[in-house]
């Protein structure tokens, strides 16, 4: 299943074994991603 859901609604996903496997538009946004999730980590009170 292939389903495009971003603020610009442009990044292509595909749903396989119950993960979520995205493409980069940009070429960046993976890093983003990656980045501000290893921070919440370290911010108590954020539920995500």
């Amino acid at each position: 299943m292939i389903s495009e859901s971003t603020s610009r609604g442009t990044q292509q996903k595909i749903f396989k074994n119950d993960r979520i496997y995205k493409f980069n538009h940009f070429g960046y946004e993976d890093i983003a991603e990656v980045l501000v999730s290893r921070l919440e980590a370290f911010v108590c009170g954020i539920d995500y």
